[in-house]
């Protein structure tokens, strides 16, 4: 199996190259120089992989990154990725993030399938699309973070098409025409989040779309979600308007921590909270790489995870003394939410009538 690993990297020393000895500075050179066939057999279990792994900075104004005229054969792959503890987690750089940047590139595949782009952010400005897979089938989106302006009443941030698939999402439009994502049928989205900040259009076009677990906002006075086709869809949340699938959840702009500011993370004593179904089975990670209950606790709906809820910690045992000077056989005592960092396993505390011993 051929697994060739280049580098991008905007300051060229971070990593070499092991194709020419260097790292590309950016995306579109990289795009030039490792261009070829990844040919094999249908179902060949040693294709080959082609991996882009990206350090953090700012690769900006490049143009399209096309990959076009690449031949990616049934289990042959081609991945976008960063290189480990260069992740975004889950915040953008204009909001303080130190992540791997796409910007004013657009990600654009035509005829070409099996891409996986992960962990990366992407913006560009007065385009109809960031990311696109025109003609193009089975490509994944993982952990990524999109948003820009799409000038076209017809565009979209994101427009994914047959057979693709994304899981932790955050797109945003924030232009005033267009919707945030856009699909051509036939794909299958987790546990993500469409936001038009100003178009009075859905937020998300779902034809032909299995949807669980996934957040679709606009303005007031539009409907949230564009719905057609058939497609498994549970557990979706909505502002208005038609959703899709069953158990649906409704929720307002207090349901984000900061909607008017941009952090879209759900508000830990909102609706999203536990309202989602869990798809541990499928992936279990949230868009910042935080680990998410197992089976069979509710998952929080969208791309990010509640982390360190509110817990309280129960002493129990015989003659616990209590606040008013009485005693009692328990004594239960809230704990504040340290940083929002602080969380329990749900078993109690217990005190010790002496040293080795339990109550």
């Amino acid at each position: 199996m051929l697994n060739v690993v280049s580098t991008l990297s905007s300051g060229g020393d971070d990593a070499p190259d092991k194709v020419n000895g260097g790292d590309y500075t950016t995306a579109p050179l990289w795009e030039s120089g490792q261009q070829r066939e990844l040919t094999s057999t249908i179902n060949d279990p040693e294709g080959e992989t082609e991996t882009l792994q990206c350090f953090s900075g700012d690769y900006s104004s490049q143009g399209q990154l096309q990959l076009i005229g690449w031949t990616c054969a049934e289990g042959n792959s081609i991945t976008i990725s960063v290189a480990p503890g260069n992740g975004h987690g889950g915040v953008r750089r204009v909001d303080g993030g130190t992540g791997v940047l796409f910007a004013d590139v657009l990600i654009y595949g035509a005829a070409m399938n099996h891409i996986t782009i992960q962990d990366i952010e992407m913006f560009s400005s007065n385009v109809n699309y960031v990311y696109r897979t025109q003609d193009a089938n089975e490509n994944t989106l993982k952990r990524c973070i999109i948003y820009g302006d799409s000038i076209g009443s017809a565009g979209g941030i994101v427009r994914m098409r047959l057979g693709c698939y994304g899981e932790n999402l955050l797109v945003v439009n924030q232009s005033s025409a267009g919707s945030a994502v856009v699909s051509d049928g036939g794909w299958t989205c987790y546990s993500s989040t469409a936001i038009n900040t100003l178009s009075t259009q859905q937020a998300f076009v779902a034809t032909n779309t299995s949807l669980t677990d996934c957040i679709a906002f606009a303005p007031a006075g539009t409907t949230d979600w564009y719905i057609a086709g058939t497609g498994t869809r549970n557990n979706n949340a909505y502002r208005a308007g038609n959703v899709p699938g069953s158990s649906p959840v409704l929720i307002t702009a207090d349901d984000f921590v900061d909607y008017a500011g941009g952090n879209y993370r759900p508000n830990p004593n909102g609706a999203l909270k536990e309202n989602g179904a869990n798809l541990s089975a499928t992936f279990t990670d949230d868009i910042t790489g935080y680990t998410r209950p197992g089976l069979p606790d509710p998952w929080d709906i969208g791309p990010y995870a509640i982390q360190g809820a509110p817990v309280e910690v129960e002493f129990i045992g015989p003659d616990v003394p209590q606040l008013d000077g009485t005693v009692g056989d328990s004594m239960d005592l809230p704990v504040p939410n340290l940083d929002s960092r602080f969380s329990g396993t749900g078993a109690p505390f217990r005190y010790s009538l002496a040293p080795g011993s339990t109550a």
